[in-house]
C-alpha cells in the first residue's frame, strides 16, 4: 500500500496558497500597471 510522509499532508496547504496569492497579486499589479498607463495617456 502506498504510506505518504506526514509531511505531505502539510505540503499542500502551503501550496494552495501560494497558488492563490500569486494570481492575485499578478491581477493586482497588471490592474496596476493599466491604471498607470491610463493616467498617462489621458494626463
Amino acid at each position: 500500500p502506498l504510506r505518504r510522509p506526514w509531511r505531505w499532508r502539510a505540503f499542500p496547504a502551503e501550496a494552495f496558497v501560494g497558488l492563490y496569492r500569486l494570481p492575485i497579486l499578478c491581477l493586482f499589479l497588471s490592474l496596476w500597471i493599466l491604471l498607470a498607463a491610463l493616467s498617462l495617456t489621458h494626463g
